[in-house]
C-alpha cells in the first residue's frame, strides 16, 4: 500500500489539509461509505512520511476488519475509492484557491437557469477583481472567459440596451492580446532553450508572428510593442536599441503591470545584459547590477508562482556586485537572501555565491575549499565547477592540474551532445583563453618577452563571445602591468 498513488498524494497534504480531508470524507454529499472513512482514519496515524511496515495492506486489513479473512479485491477497491476521493479533494481545493474560475463556473451555471440579475453582479465583481492584479497573461486570458460569458449573456437578450453592446467585439479583442502575450512568452521561452541546448529553432513561424504582431498594433500600441521587444531581447540578444526602447515600454506601462508579468520582463532584461557583459560590453555589467538590485529589492522577483529568488540571478547579483568593487553589498546579499532560494537549489548556490566573493576577494585556498561541496547534478554544475576549479588552479599556480583540468573540460566538450553551438561556443573560447594565459604565465618564456602576446590576446578577447570575460580582461591587464 505503501506505493500506491493514494500514499502519494497524501504524503502531499499538510496538516490542515489532513484535518479538512477528514471532514470531506465525513460529508454525505461526498462520500457516503463508512469502509472509506474508517480506512482514512487507520492509515491518517502514519502521516506525513507514511513509510511505517504497519501500511502493509494485510496489517491495515487487520486493523479495519479484526477476525476476518483478508480479501484482495476488497481491500484494492478501497483503496481505489479513497484515492479517488483524495483526487477530487485535491481538485476542489484547486478550485477554491482559484476564485475566477469558480465565478465563472457560478455564472455559466446562473446563465443556465436564467438569473439576469445575479449574473451581471457577479461580472462586475469578477472584473473588478482581474483588475485589481494588474496586466499579465492571466489578466489577457480571464478577460477572454469573462468576455465569452458576457457575449452569450448579450445574444439571449433582445432589449435595446443589449443591442447596444459590444460582447462579441470585445471578446475578439481580448482573444487577440491573450495570444499576442501567451504565444510571446512561448516563443521566448522556446528561444531561450535553444540558446543554452541543442534544440533547433525553426524561424519562419516566428517571422509570420511578429509581422502579424506589427499589423495588428493600431489600438494596443503599448502591449504590443512591449510584446515585440519581449521577444527581441532573445531574438537579437545584442540589439541595444531595442533594448533601450524596452525598457522605456516597461517603465511606461510598470504601474498598471502584475508582478507576475514583471518578474518574466525583469528576467529577460537580466539576460539581455548578461549577453552584452559576455561579448565584452563591460559597461553593461552596472546595468545588470542595478536591474538586479531593482528585482531584488522591488520584491520583483517574488512575482513568480513560488515567491521565491531564482538561484542563476542570486548567484549573478553576487557576481555583478563584486565586478563593481561591492563586497560589503556581495556579503550582505548572500545571507539575506539565501532563505529565498527554492530549497532544492538553496546549498548549491550557496556555495556558488561564497565561491564568487571568495575568488573576487583573492582567498583561492577557501574557494577550493568550498568548490569540493558542489554537487554536479547536471551539466551545467560541472561546466561552472570546472571553470572554477580552472580560475582557481591559474590563480594558485597549480600548472600541472590546470593543464590536466584543460584536457578534461574540452573532451567534456566535444563529447556531450546536450550543449547547443553556443554554449559550445562559449565553453570552446573559455578553454581556448585560459590554455593561453597558462602559457604565458607557466610557460618556459619569461611573460616580459610576450607583450605583443598579450596585446593580442586582448584584442581577441574583446571581439568573441566568452563567460568570466572581465576576469580574464583583469588578468591579462595584470600581466601587462607585470611585464
Amino acid at each position: 500500500m505503501i506505493n500506491t498513488s493514494l500514499i502519494a498524494a497524501l504524503r502531499t497534504f499538510s496538516k490542515d489539509e489532513l484535518k479538512r480531508f477528514e471532514e470531506f470524507l465525513l460529508s454525505p454529499f461526498f462520500n457516503k461509505k463508512k469502509p472509506v472513512i474508517k480506512l482514512f482514519q487507520s492509515i491518517k496515524k502514519f502521516a506525513p512520511e507514511f513509510n511505517s511496515p504497519r501500511l502493509e495492506r494485510k496489517k491495515v486489513w487487520e486493523a479495519l476488519f479484526k477476525g476476518k479473512d483478508f480479501n484482495y479485491g476488497v481491500m484494492k477497491n478501497l483503496i481505489y475509492e479513497l484515492g479517488k476521493l483524495a483526487d477530487k479533494f485535491l481538485s476542489i481545493s484547486h478550485l477554491e484557491k482559484d476564485t475566477l474560475a469558480f465565478s465563472v463556473n457560478l455564472m455559466r451555471e446562473q446563465l443556465m437557469r436564467g438569473l439576469s440579475q445575479s449574473f451581471e453582479k457577479n461580472l462586475r465583481t469578477a472584473r473588478e477583481d482581474i483588475a485589481l492584479n494588474g496586466i499579465d497573461l492571466h489578466f489577457y486570458h480571464n478577460s477572454l472567459s469573462l468576455d465569452i460569458l458576457d457575449e452569450y449573456y448579450q445574444s439571449q437578450e433582445f432589449n435595446s440596451q443589449h443591442f447596444k453592446g459590444e460582447g462579441t467585439l470585445n471578446v475578439v479583442r481580448s482573444l487577440t492580446l491573450h495570444y499576442f502575450t501567451s504565444l510571446t512568452e512561448r516563443y521566448y521561452n522556446h528561444l531561450l532553450v535553444c540558446q543554452y541546448s541543442s534544440r533547433k529553432f525553426e524561424g519562419e513561424s516566428m517571422d509570420i508572428f511578429l509581422d502579424y504582431l506589427s499589423k495588428c498594433r493600431k489600438g494596443n500600441e503599448d502591449i504590443v510593442d512591449l510584446c515585440g521587444c519581449y521577444i527581441k531581447t532573445v531574438l537579437e540578444p545584442f540589439n541595444e536599441d531595442n533594448y533601450s526602447e524596452y525598457k522605456v515600454i516597461i517603465q511606461k506601462m510598470h504601474p498598471s503591470l502584475s508582478k507576475y508579468y514583471l518578474n518574466k520582463l525583469y528576467i529577460a532584461k537580466i539576460n539581455f545584459c548578461n549577453n552584452l557583459v559576455m561579448i565584452g560590453k563591460a559597461g553593461y555589467n552596472k546595468e545588470l547590477f542595478e536591474v538586479l538590485k531593482t528585482f531584488v529589492y522591488d520584491g520583483i522577483y517574488a512575482g513568480n508562482k513560488n515567491e521565491t529568488l531564482n538561484q542563476y540571478n542570486y548567484a549573478m547579483a553576487v557576481s555583478c556586485a563584486c565586478n563593481e568593487g561591492e563586497f560589503d553589498w556581495a556579503e550582505k546579499f548572500i545571507e539575506e537572501f539565501k532563505n529565498k532560494l527554492r530549497l532544492e537549489f538553496r546549498d548549491q548556490y550557496y556555495l556558488y555565491a561564497r565561491i564568487t566573493l571568495c575568488m573576487k576577494k583573492k582567498d583561492y585556498e577557501n574557494a577550493l575549499g568550498l568548490l569540493t561541496g558542489v554537487k554536479q547534478i547536471n551539466f551545467m554544475d560541472k561546466i561552472t565547477v570546472k571553470r572554477y576549479q580552472l580560475m582557481i588552479y591559474f590563480e594558485s599556480g597549480y600548472s600541472d592540474e590546470l593543464f590536466s583540468m584543460l584536457d578534461t573540460f574540452s573532451s567534456f566538450k566535444n563529447k556531450n551532445k546536450e550543449l547547443s553551438d553556443q554554449t559550445r561556443e562559449l565553453i570552446g573560447n573559455f578553454i581556448y583563453f585560459m590554455k593561453k594565459l597558462a602559457e604565458l604565465k607557466f610557460g618556459e618564456n619569461n611573460i616580459g618577452d610576450n607583450s605583443f602576446l598579450t596585446d593580442k590576446l586582448s584584442h581577441e578577447l574583446e571581439i568573441k563571445k566568452v563567460v568570466n570575460k572581465i576576469w580574464f580582461r583583469e588578468k591579462l591587464e595584470e600581466m601587462k602591468v607585470a611585464n
